[in-house]
Protein backbone atom coordinates (compact mmCIF):
# COMPACT_ATOMS: atom_id res chain seq x y z
CA UNK A 1 0.00 0.00 0.00
CA UNK A 2 1.36 3.52 -0.85
CA UNK A 3 -0.04 6.75 0.30
CA UNK A 4 0.45 9.76 -2.00
CA UNK A 5 -0.46 13.93 -1.34
CA UNK A 6 -2.80 15.13 -3.64
CA UNK A 7 -1.50 17.44 -6.27
CA UNK A 8 -3.51 19.45 -9.26
CA UNK A 9 -1.72 16.82 -11.19
CA UNK A 10 -4.35 14.01 -9.74
CA UNK A 11 -7.34 16.23 -10.46
CA UNK A 12 -8.77 13.83 -13.33
CA UNK A 13 -7.34 10.45 -11.75
CA UNK A 14 -9.63 11.25 -8.88
CA UNK A 15 -12.58 12.83 -9.66
CA UNK A 16 -12.34 9.51 -12.22
CA UNK A 17 -12.44 7.33 -9.10
CA UNK A 18 -14.83 8.94 -6.84
CA UNK A 19 -17.29 8.28 -9.30
CA UNK A 20 -17.44 4.73 -8.70
CA UNK A 21 -16.90 4.91 -4.88
CA UNK A 22 -19.71 3.14 -2.88
CA UNK A 23 -19.96 6.76 -1.09
CA UNK A 24 -18.38 9.84 -2.96
CA UNK A 25 -20.69 12.27 -4.43
CA UNK A 26 -19.66 15.37 -6.51
CA UNK A 27 -19.06 17.67 -3.32
CA UNK A 28 -15.86 15.08 -3.62
CA UNK A 29 -15.16 16.18 -6.28
CA UNK A 30 -12.03 18.37 -7.09
CA UNK A 31 -13.66 20.66 -9.04
CA UNK A 32 -16.14 20.74 -6.05
CA UNK A 33 -13.52 20.97 -3.56
CA UNK A 34 -11.16 23.00 -5.14
CA UNK A 35 -13.58 26.45 -5.77
CA UNK A 36 -12.72 27.32 -2.38
CA UNK A 37 -9.15 26.13 -2.23
CA UNK A 38 -7.75 29.58 -1.21
CA UNK A 39 -9.70 28.60 2.40
CA UNK A 40 -7.97 25.54 3.14
CA UNK A 41 -4.63 23.92 3.16
CA UNK A 42 -5.32 20.88 1.82
CA UNK A 43 -4.06 17.84 2.83
CA UNK A 44 -5.91 15.03 0.90
CA UNK A 45 -4.51 11.61 -0.18
CA UNK A 46 -4.59 8.70 -2.73
CA UNK A 47 -4.05 5.40 -1.77
CA UNK A 48 -2.82 2.45 -4.17
CA UNK A 49 -2.31 -0.70 -3.77
CA UNK A 50 1.23 -2.77 -4.50
CA UNK A 51 0.16 -2.61 -7.58
CA UNK A 52 -0.34 0.84 -8.38
CA UNK A 53 -4.02 0.43 -8.33
CA UNK A 54 -5.83 3.25 -6.52
CA UNK A 55 -8.29 1.78 -4.17
CA UNK A 56 -9.46 4.73 -2.32
CA UNK A 57 -9.06 8.42 -1.89
CA UNK A 58 -9.27 10.95 1.57
CA UNK A 59 -10.54 14.08 1.00
CA UNK A 60 -8.58 16.34 3.50
CA UNK A 61 -7.68 19.49 4.86
CA UNK A 62 -5.95 21.19 7.63
CA UNK A 63 -8.67 22.91 10.03
CA UNK A 64 -9.58 26.49 9.89
CA UNK A 65 -9.85 26.77 13.44
CA UNK A 66 -7.42 24.05 14.89
CA UNK A 67 -4.30 24.70 13.02
CA UNK A 68 -2.99 20.88 14.22
CA UNK A 69 -5.82 19.29 13.29
CA UNK A 70 -6.66 17.48 9.77
CA UNK A 71 -10.25 17.17 8.85
CA UNK A 72 -11.84 15.29 6.34
CA UNK A 73 -12.98 18.05 4.97
CA UNK A 74 -13.97 21.40 6.20
CA UNK A 75 -15.45 22.29 2.33
CA UNK A 76 -17.88 19.42 2.43
CA UNK A 77 -20.36 18.39 4.73
CA UNK A 78 -18.94 14.50 4.77
CA UNK A 79 -15.99 13.03 3.96
CA UNK A 80 -14.04 10.37 5.35
CA UNK A 81 -12.60 7.30 3.44
CA UNK A 82 -14.11 7.08 -0.24
CA UNK A 83 -13.32 3.20 -1.81
CA UNK A 84 -14.84 1.14 -4.14
CA UNK A 85 -17.02 -0.73 -3.06
CA UNK A 86 -15.57 -4.28 -3.41
CA UNK A 87 -13.13 -3.58 -0.97
CA UNK A 88 -12.38 -5.73 2.41
CA UNK A 89 -12.74 -5.19 5.70
CA UNK A 90 -9.13 -5.95 6.61
CA UNK A 91 -7.35 -3.72 3.77
CA UNK A 92 -10.09 -0.77 5.26
CA UNK A 93 -8.58 -1.27 8.67
CA UNK A 94 -5.23 -1.04 7.06
CA UNK A 95 -6.09 2.25 5.03
CA UNK A 96 -7.27 4.15 7.86
CA UNK A 97 -4.29 2.75 9.96
CA UNK A 98 -2.02 4.23 7.62
CA UNK A 99 -3.82 7.59 6.94
CA UNK A 100 -3.69 8.05 10.85
CA UNK A 101 0.28 7.39 11.24
CA UNK A 102 0.52 9.46 8.06
CA UNK A 103 -0.90 12.67 9.54
CA UNK A 104 0.83 12.12 13.12
CA UNK A 105 3.86 11.93 11.35
CA UNK A 106 3.13 14.80 9.32
CA UNK A 107 3.09 16.79 13.08
CA UNK A 108 -0.65 17.14 13.13
CA UNK A 109 -2.25 16.23 16.65
CA UNK A 110 -5.92 15.05 15.68
CA UNK A 111 -8.06 13.79 12.53
CA UNK A 112 -11.93 14.86 12.53
CA UNK A 113 -13.72 12.22 10.32
CA UNK A 114 -17.03 13.02 9.42
CA UNK A 115 -19.03 10.10 8.21
CA UNK A 116 -21.13 10.20 4.95
CA UNK A 117 -24.76 9.60 5.86
CA UNK A 118 -25.94 5.78 4.47
CA UNK A 119 -28.59 7.53 2.32
CA UNK A 120 -25.89 9.46 0.75
CA UNK A 121 -23.83 6.60 -0.38
CA UNK A 122 -24.34 4.88 -3.88
CA UNK A 123 -24.27 2.06 -2.14
CA UNK A 124 -24.32 1.17 1.68
CA UNK A 125 -20.53 1.01 3.09
CA UNK A 126 -19.87 1.46 7.11
CA UNK A 127 -16.95 -0.38 7.57
CA UNK A 128 -15.19 2.59 8.48
CA UNK A 129 -17.02 3.32 11.25
CA UNK A 130 -15.68 -0.36 12.63
CA UNK A 131 -12.16 1.01 11.76
CA UNK A 132 -12.24 4.18 13.62
CA UNK A 133 -13.26 2.45 16.73
CA UNK A 134 -10.47 0.29 16.48
CA UNK A 135 -8.17 3.14 15.65
CA UNK A 136 -9.73 4.75 19.36
CA UNK A 137 -12.13 7.12 17.44
CA UNK A 138 -14.19 9.31 20.16
CA UNK A 139 -18.12 10.49 18.74
CA UNK A 140 -17.50 14.31 18.81
CA UNK A 141 -20.97 14.92 17.55
CA UNK A 142 -23.98 13.48 16.03
CA UNK A 143 -26.68 15.34 13.87
CA UNK A 144 -30.19 14.28 13.12
CA UNK A 145 -30.85 14.04 9.43
CA UNK A 146 -34.74 14.00 8.06
CA UNK A 147 -34.75 11.61 4.84
CA UNK A 148 -37.95 9.98 2.95
CA UNK A 149 -37.34 6.73 1.72
CA UNK A 150 -39.22 6.98 -1.93
CA UNK A 151 -38.96 3.38 -2.44
CA UNK A 152 -41.58 3.07 0.43
CA UNK A 153 -45.27 4.50 0.81
CA UNK A 154 -45.69 7.54 2.70
CA UNK A 155 -47.48 8.55 5.64
CA UNK A 156 -47.73 12.05 5.27
CA UNK A 157 -49.13 14.16 8.59
CA UNK A 158 -52.67 15.16 8.18
CA UNK A 159 -50.58 19.38 8.51
CA UNK A 160 -48.71 18.74 5.63
CA UNK A 161 -51.62 17.51 3.58
CA UNK A 162 -53.66 20.69 4.84
CA UNK A 163 -51.29 23.06 4.12
CA UNK A 164 -50.70 21.59 0.31
CA UNK A 165 -54.42 22.24 -0.11
CA UNK A 166 -54.12 25.85 1.49
CA UNK A 167 -51.04 26.09 -0.86
CA UNK A 168 -53.23 24.63 -4.16
CA UNK A 169 -56.23 27.26 -3.28
CA UNK A 170 -53.52 30.32 -3.04
CA UNK A 171 -52.32 28.84 -6.76
CA UNK A 172 -48.27 29.01 -5.16
CA UNK A 173 -47.00 26.85 -7.97
CA UNK A 174 -43.19 25.36 -8.22
CA UNK A 175 -40.94 25.66 -11.01
CA UNK A 176 -36.81 25.74 -11.34
CA UNK A 177 -35.14 29.57 -10.61
CA UNK A 178 -33.46 30.32 -13.48
CA UNK A 179 -29.55 32.01 -13.12
CA UNK A 180 -30.96 35.43 -13.16
CA UNK A 181 -33.43 35.31 -10.40
CA UNK A 182 -30.89 33.48 -8.15
CA UNK A 183 -30.23 36.82 -6.33
CA UNK A 184 -33.78 36.55 -5.09
CA UNK A 185 -34.25 34.02 -3.85
CA UNK A 186 -30.86 34.76 -2.14
CA UNK A 187 -32.19 37.54 -0.42
CA UNK A 188 -35.45 35.60 0.56
CA UNK A 189 -32.23 32.98 2.52
CA UNK A 190 -30.42 35.27 4.43
CA UNK A 191 -33.23 37.17 5.81
CA UNK A 192 -34.59 33.45 6.49
CA UNK A 193 -31.77 32.46 8.51
CA UNK A 194 -31.09 36.06 10.01
CA UNK A 195 -34.58 36.29 11.54
CA UNK A 196 -34.82 32.40 12.52
CA UNK A 197 -30.84 31.46 13.16
CA UNK A 198 -29.19 34.80 13.37
CA UNK A 199 -26.49 33.81 10.91
CA UNK A 200 -25.75 34.11 7.12
CA UNK A 201 -25.80 31.39 4.74
CA UNK A 202 -22.25 29.91 4.49
CA UNK A 203 -22.19 30.61 0.99
CA UNK A 204 -21.93 33.95 -0.68
CA UNK A 205 -24.12 34.65 -4.06
CA UNK A 206 -21.22 34.80 -6.04
CA UNK A 207 -19.84 31.00 -4.62
CA UNK A 208 -23.88 29.65 -5.45
CA UNK A 209 -23.81 30.75 -9.03
CA UNK A 210 -20.07 29.75 -9.32
CA UNK A 211 -21.71 26.20 -8.00
CA UNK A 212 -24.69 26.44 -9.99
CA UNK A 213 -22.49 26.89 -13.29
CA UNK A 214 -19.67 24.43 -12.66
CA UNK A 215 -22.61 21.60 -12.06
CA UNK A 216 -25.60 22.66 -13.73
CA UNK A 217 -26.31 18.33 -13.75
CA UNK A 218 -26.19 18.50 -10.28
CA UNK A 219 -27.44 21.82 -8.56
CA UNK A 220 -30.54 23.51 -9.20
CA UNK A 221 -32.42 26.29 -7.85
CA UNK A 222 -35.87 25.35 -7.34
CA UNK A 223 -38.67 28.16 -6.36
CA UNK A 224 -42.59 28.87 -5.01
CA UNK A 225 -44.48 31.66 -6.80
CA UNK A 226 -47.56 33.57 -5.28
CA UNK A 227 -50.17 34.40 -8.22
CA UNK A 228 -49.10 37.56 -8.58
CA UNK A 229 -45.27 35.46 -10.02
CA UNK A 230 -43.69 36.46 -6.96
CA UNK A 231 -41.11 34.36 -5.52
CA UNK A 232 -41.69 33.88 -2.00
CA UNK A 233 -40.11 30.35 -1.26
CA UNK A 234 -36.85 28.45 -2.72
CA UNK A 235 -34.90 25.17 -2.06
CA UNK A 236 -31.44 25.23 -3.13
CA UNK A 237 -31.02 21.15 -4.32
CA UNK A 238 -28.31 18.86 -4.64
CA UNK A 239 -28.85 16.02 -7.07
CA UNK A 240 -26.37 13.67 -5.63
CA UNK A 241 -27.17 11.13 -7.87
CA UNK A 242 -29.91 8.22 -8.44
CA UNK A 243 -29.50 7.29 -5.08
CA UNK A 244 -30.59 10.65 -3.42
CA UNK A 245 -31.55 14.70 -3.76
CA UNK A 246 -30.75 16.76 -1.15
CA UNK A 247 -32.28 20.40 -0.36
CA UNK A 248 -29.00 22.14 1.26
CA UNK A 249 -31.35 25.40 1.61
CA UNK A 250 -34.64 25.93 2.33
CA UNK A 251 -36.18 29.25 2.68
CA UNK A 252 -39.40 31.23 2.66
CA UNK A 253 -40.49 34.86 2.97
CA UNK A 254 -43.52 35.97 5.36
CA UNK A 255 -45.83 35.43 2.19
CA UNK A 256 -44.64 32.41 1.58
CA UNK A 257 -44.91 30.90 5.33
CA UNK A 258 -48.27 32.52 4.87
CA UNK A 259 -49.32 30.72 1.97
CA UNK A 260 -47.57 27.36 2.89
CA UNK A 261 -45.41 27.70 0.01
CA UNK A 262 -42.55 25.41 1.34
CA UNK A 263 -45.14 22.69 1.20
CA UNK A 264 -45.83 22.86 -1.97
CA UNK A 265 -42.24 23.44 -2.84
CA UNK A 266 -40.94 20.46 -1.32
CA UNK A 267 -44.06 18.08 -2.42
CA UNK A 268 -43.14 19.20 -6.17
CA UNK A 269 -39.57 18.31 -6.05
CA UNK A 270 -40.09 14.54 -4.49
CA UNK A 271 -42.68 14.56 -7.01
CA UNK A 272 -40.29 15.38 -9.74
CA UNK A 273 -37.29 12.68 -7.34
CA UNK A 274 -40.06 9.98 -7.65
CA UNK A 275 -40.28 10.38 -11.66
CA UNK A 276 -36.05 10.46 -12.00
CA UNK A 277 -36.16 6.78 -10.09
CA UNK A 278 -34.22 8.47 -7.19
CA UNK A 279 -34.67 6.53 -4.12
CA UNK A 280 -33.23 9.38 -1.00
CA UNK A 281 -34.89 12.62 -0.29
CA UNK A 282 -33.15 14.26 1.96
CA UNK A 283 -33.92 17.21 3.82
CA UNK A 284 -30.95 18.23 5.83
CA UNK A 285 -30.29 18.08 9.27
CA UNK A 286 -32.48 18.94 12.33
CA UNK A 287 -29.86 19.79 14.83
CA UNK A 288 -28.12 22.64 15.16
CA UNK A 289 -24.74 23.91 17.82
CA UNK A 290 -22.88 21.03 16.91
CA UNK A 291 -26.08 18.31 17.47
CA UNK A 292 -25.81 19.62 20.63
CA UNK A 293 -29.21 21.38 20.28
CA UNK A 294 -32.44 19.35 18.58
CA UNK A 295 -34.93 21.94 16.36
CA UNK A 296 -37.77 19.80 17.29
CA UNK A 297 -40.14 22.03 15.40
CA UNK A 298 -37.92 22.18 12.23
CA UNK A 299 -37.88 18.05 13.08
CA UNK A 300 -41.57 17.67 13.14
CA UNK A 301 -42.62 20.02 10.03
CA UNK A 302 -40.13 18.10 7.78
CA UNK A 303 -41.42 14.82 9.71
CA UNK A 304 -44.82 15.97 7.92
CA UNK A 305 -43.36 15.02 4.44
CA UNK A 306 -43.18 10.98 5.45
CA UNK A 307 -39.65 11.30 6.41
CA UNK A 308 -37.73 9.65 8.47
CA UNK A 309 -34.51 9.97 11.14
CA UNK A 310 -31.30 9.56 9.76
CA UNK A 311 -27.67 10.10 11.96
CA UNK A 312 -24.37 11.43 10.88
CA UNK A 313 -21.73 11.16 13.07
CA UNK A 314 -18.54 13.24 13.65
CA UNK A 315 -15.51 11.16 14.98
CA UNK A 316 -12.14 11.83 16.45
CA UNK A 317 -8.58 10.03 16.06
CA UNK A 318 -5.68 11.19 18.75
CA UNK A 319 -3.09 11.26 16.44
CA UNK A 320 -0.52 11.02 19.56
CA UNK A 321 -1.84 7.92 20.81
CA UNK A 322 -0.13 4.46 20.73
CA UNK A 323 -1.42 2.06 17.34
CA UNK A 324 -4.67 0.33 18.36
CA UNK A 325 -4.78 -2.36 15.78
Amino acid sequence: MRLIPFTDDHRHRWDAFVATTAQGVFLHSRTFLSYHRDRFNDLSILIEDDRGRLGAVFPAAQSPVISDQVVSHPGSTYGGLLHESTLQADEILSMLAAIKAWYARAGYRSLLYKVVPFHVQRSVAQMDLYALWRLGGTLVRRDSWNMVDLTQPRHSSRRHLRNLRNAHKAAVRAAIVDQNSLGDFYAILTDCLMDRHSTRPVHSIEEMKELNSLFPDHIQTWGAYAADGALIAGVWLFRLGHHCWHSQYIASNTVGRQLFAVSLLIESIIEQACQAGVRYFSLGASTEKNGAVLNAGLFHFKSGFGSGSVIQDFYEIDLTGPETL
